[in-house]
């Protein structure tokens, strides 16, 4: 990997408050060239939801550094209708790259796609060029 290329990993254990963290998380996400977030067949607190929504808000402004949101979403078609919906509405928007998976080698491959056009975008050029 290049120099000053940092990709954060962020994981938050059960007993973790998205609400009580949000502006932490909005306030970090002002820094962010990619994000990711994970989905489970349940519906998970709305806030993580809205962390997507935010960081395809920042996508789409050009003052911002966020060149591509990615949603990964385990077996979509087991969850709920709230989750089922997000998923829907992202992946017709354009402003966020949807990967569904099953397994672990779906979401090895999932992820490795995401990194790889991550990588790309990096390549090409400043922080501010658009991509998805």
């Amino acid at each position: 990997m290049p120099r000053r290329i940092l990709f954060a990993l962020g994981s938050s254990g059960p007993a973790f408050d998205p609400r009580l963290h949000r502006q932490s998380i909005e306030d970090n996400l002002r820094f962010c060239d990619f994000f990711v977030q994970f989905f489970g067949e349940t519906a998970s607190d709305p806030a993580y939801a809205g962390f997507v929504e935010l960081a395809m808000a920042r996508r789409a402004d050009p003052a911002c550094s966020m060149r591509s949101v990615a949603a990964m979403f385990r077996n979509p078609e087991a969850a709920g209708p709230e989750t089922a919906a997000l998923r829907r509405r992202w992946l017709e928007s354009g402003q966020c790259v949807v990967r569904d998976f099953h397994d672990a080698a779906e979401f090895d491959r999932a992820a490795e796609e995401i990194l790889e056009t991550w990588f790309g975008l990096v390549k090409s050029g400043p922080l501010n060029s658009p991509g998805v």
